[in-house]
């Protein structure tokens, strides 16, 4: 099984520097759903299941966080 967890969903060119409410600066990556299941599903792995956790940020801002499980197929 392969977990990958917590990632927000959008067009990749829009990741960039953000603040966080400590005030550090980090390179916040956004990824497309539907190219990564597509990757995924290329190198032999099928989801199992999608989950979506609404997450409010600081600024008030709601963002919704992926996550998927997926499991390797046999070859």
């Amino acid at each position: 099984m392969l977990f990958i967890g917590s990632f927000v969903e959008g067009e990749y060119a829009n990741s960039g520097f953000i603040t966080g409410s400590s005030g550090e600066r980090i390179y916040f990556y956004y990824h497309n759903l539907e190219h990564l299941e597509k990757e995924l599903k290329n190198n032999s792995f099928e989801t199992i299941d999608l989950l979506h956790k609404k997450y409010k940020k600081t600024d008030g801002i709601e963002e919704t966080h992926t996550a998927i499980i997926l499991k390797q197929l046999a070859k």
